[in-house]
């Protein structure tokens, strides 16, 4: 193995990995790997084998250790009892001004609560207080708030915030209504950060609010805020994001201008002072992973150099990527961290191979997207297709965008105004620059060359990277062309090893569920799974502010297989019900829905007409046009599922459930073995009249945290539990599944804290 460094950072990645899922099987592993390697190592004839072998152990050991050890530090800082209001002092680390919604958010590192010790971790603060960061990085400050824990993933394969924030180093979220600086000292590093602050503010502000500004904001500091969220989807389906994301290209830019000085220059200051441009541009872009990766490689060639050395990519990469997770396990849950070492990766092993049959400037965009596309499929559910094409004439321009742009920031340190400056023909020159790219991209967009997909399972992408990188490795063809079958099948055996070991990754509990309530918030959504593929939802949650169709449940569909719903039915017509089946329906996801029904209607599902396998709707009889309350027209539905009724009652008013019983009585119609609660929980629903009637096993509230309607009200919880029924709500339990078996059912919750 010509790279063994890389074996050695794949077993950092295993341990910490496997450690996640199970520190004892881990162990274990780990264990049953050392005497094996004790039991073989008089055959190894070569020392050097037998110590690379132990090197990798000892790596593998170091993962499982370090993820142990993050492990019981992250539950320990985040105990019951730092939950709940405290009165904090903390530091300032970093801090973003007000976003479209007057929101400041402050990164700090506490240095006290309540006067006693402090738990680990940074906190996310957000208050409605405006920031300067030129000002207020390093103050500390004191506050009043309720510490949180970030929400985890409250649908199946959906987002989990408290993975995500845990990768940055954030433990904790709250809410600050304001805060007082007490002490404002800033040591010479934070002189330095609120310099960056200051020098970063003063571009961005005479770049202006235009629509050129917002995307150089994107582009140089990864700060998307100012873009329209429908032109950063865009990028992101044209497969040209990473622009947006401040990667490690940028930091090549700026190496390749050093190159470049340092080859017709002899003056060693400007070489130095080139170079320190580096740094300084990773300090605007707040050194995020893929910056603080591409710096570690360029020092790394560097060195390289100055001690004429071979410079060795997947050698370096592998050496950043062992040393930044042994720091930092969690970061292994950073998407960032995922795309940007894939991409290098991709780059170091499939471009030779590909550089045999292309030119290289096309072989390195195509062999970069070979590795990137399978990985946006399974986090984006994405594949666009033109992205090799796409990426050609924007790469093109954006080294010219990222020269101009860093000379007129650079103008902005020097005591002369501004517009009477060179800055501001540089300035201008980026601004034309970033409109070339907006034109592209928009010109991109009409092409329909990007797809969206159900995410593949981890275990099917570990096989596909697995198969890539091990036939691409120079391993590989050099087992290959020496006719060495053993070590070629030992190779198959060890990425046939590491397949296994993502198959419990790739499955949920939530696959075998017939029923799933989805956590929309204050809202309703069921999706019910019946036989032969049929995927029908009735209601779909909605908020005013918020597009709950493109941003909750596309990603819940498409992550757990569903790429077209058959039938999706709205009870009725308000917010909270409607909007996101509407979203979705915008967005092409919904084959049919319907806001209109009658008593009678059935939908038969299963190819026939099974009693076992239908929704039918028992009222109204007839819609009301005019009536005051759109809660009275509400629908609703007896679904039944592999014999299990379910039955569906929109936000039916006490005065409607009692007409139901007196419609059906003597009947039971009404009788069903899980009830979806009416009107969230509401106190003016689920009387006891028509609890009795129901007599359900369970009930499913879809309920909004903390929300302002007081839902569901005790006295409802109380009466459902008196009538025998298990309560379910997605304020507490995320999501909820409903699996029928034999007859009985089974439940599964997200269990949200």
């Amino acid at each position: 193995m010509r790279r063994k460094l890389a074996c050695g950072s794949l077993a950092v990645i295993l341990g910490i990995r496997l450690a996640g899922f199970s520190v004892w099987i881990a162990a274990g592993i780990g264990l049953a790997a050392f005497f094996v390697y004790l039991f073989l190592q008089n055959d190894v004839r070569d020392r050097r084998d037998r110590r690379f072998w132990a090197a990798v152990l000892i790596l593998f050991a170091l993962g499982i250790v370090r993820s142990g050890f993050a492990g019981v530090q992250y539950r320990a800082c985040t105990a019951p009892e730092y939950r709940g209001p405290h009165t904090a002092a903390a530091k300032v680390l970093a801090c973003e001004g007000p976003d479209e919604r007057g929101n400041s958010r402050l990164e700090v590192r506490l240095l006290s609560l309540d006067g006693g010790r402090p738990p680990g971790g940074k906190v996310l603060v957000t208050t409605r207080k405006t920031v300067d960061p030129a000002k207020l990085t390093g103050c500390v400050i004191t506050f009043r708030a309720e510490l949180e824990l970030p929400d985890p993933a409250v649908n199946p394969r959906c987002f989990d915030q408290r993975r995500y924030l845990r990768s940055k180093g954030v433990y904790h979220i709250c809410y600050a209504a304001a805060f007082r600086i007490v002490r404002d000292r800033p040591s010479h590093v934070e002189r330095y950060q609120r310099f960056v602050c200051s020098v970063k503010a003063r571009f961005l502000r005479r770049a202006g609010e235009d629509r050129e500004a917002g995307l150089l904001a994107g582009i140089l500091f990864g700060e998307t805020g100012r873009m329209d969220e429908d032109e950063t989807e865009k990028y992101r389906k044209n497969g040209i994001a990473h622009i947006l994301a401040v990667s490690g290209l940028h930091i090549g830019i700026l190496y390749a201008l050093y190159a470049a000085v340092r080859k017709r220059s002899r003056s060693k200051a400007l070489c130095a002072a080139v170079f320190l441009l580096i740094p300084f541009y990773a300090s605007l872009a707040m050194w995020r992973v893929s910056v603080v990766r591409a710096v570690a490689l360029v020092l790394l060639n560097e060195l390289g150099r100055v001690n004429d050395r071979r410079y060795d990519l997947l050698t370096s990469l592998s050496a950043v990527a062992a040393g930044s997770l042994i720091a930092d396990p969690f970061t292994l849950d950073d998407p960032s961290f995922h795309l940007s070492y894939l991409a290098v990766a991709s780059m170091a092993v499939i471009g030779p191979v590909i550089e045999k049959h292309l030119p290289q400037g096309l072989a390195v965009p195509v062999s970069v997207q070979s590795g990137l596309i399978p990985y946006t499929a399974y986090a984006f559910n994405t594949v666009p297709a033109g992205a090799i094409l796409f990426n050609l004439p924007v790469l093109a321009v954006l080294p010219l965008l990222v020269m101009f742009s860093m000379g007129a920031a650079a103008c902005t340190m020097l005591p002369v105004p501004f517009p009477d400056s060179i800055g501001a023909v540089l300035l201008t020159s980026a601004k034309a620059c970033a409109r070339l790219v907006e034109i592209l991209n928009d010109a991109f967009a009409g092409t329909g060359l990007s797809f969206d997909v159900c995410s593949p399972s981890p275990a099917v992408l570990a096989i596909f990277y697995l198969v890539l990188f091990a036939g691409a490795s120079d391993t590989f063809r050099i087992l290959r062309k020496r006719g060495e079958v053993r070590k070629s099948m030992l190779v198959v055996c060890a990425c046939f090893c590491l397949f296994l070991i993502t198959i419990p990754l790739s499955v949920s509990p939530f696959d075998r569920a017939d029923l799933v309530m989805v956590d929309v918030g204050q809202g309703d959504c069921l999706h019910f799974r019946y036989p032969g593929g049929a995927d029908v939802l009735i209601d779909g949650g909605g908020k005013e502010d918020y597009d709950i169709g493109k941003n909750v449940l596309k990603p819940y569909l498409l992550k757990n297989g569903v790429r077209k719903v058959r039938l999706a039915y709205a009870t009725h017509l308000h917010t909270d019900h409607y909007k996101g089946l509407r979203e979705l329906a915008g967005g092409k996801m919904i084959l049919d829905l319907k806001t209109e029904g009658k008593t009678g209607d059935v939908v038969w599902f299963g190819g026939g007409k099974d009693r076992d396998n239908c929704i039918e709707i028992l009222s109204p009889d007839q819609r009301e046009p005019d009536a005051d309350d759109e809660n009275k027209n509400s629908l609703i539905f007896k679904a039944h599922i592999k014999g299990v009724t379910v039955l569906v009652t929109g936000d039916l008013g006490e005065e409607g459930e009692k007409a139901l019983v007196k419609k059906y009585q003597g009947t039971d119609a009404l009788d069903c073995d899980v009830l979806k609660v009416s009107h969230h929980g509401s106190r003016t629903s689920s009387c006891d009249e028509f609890l009795e009637a129901v007599s359900p096993a369970a009930a499913l509230i879809g309920v909004g945290r903390k929300n302002t309607y007081g839902h569901p009200a005790p006295e409802v919880i109380e009466r459902l539990e008196a009538c025998g029924a298990r309560v379910f709500r997605t304020d507490r339990d995320g999501a909820v599944g409903v699996s029928v078996k034999d007859g009985g059912l089974e439940f599964m919750t997200m269990r949200r804290d």
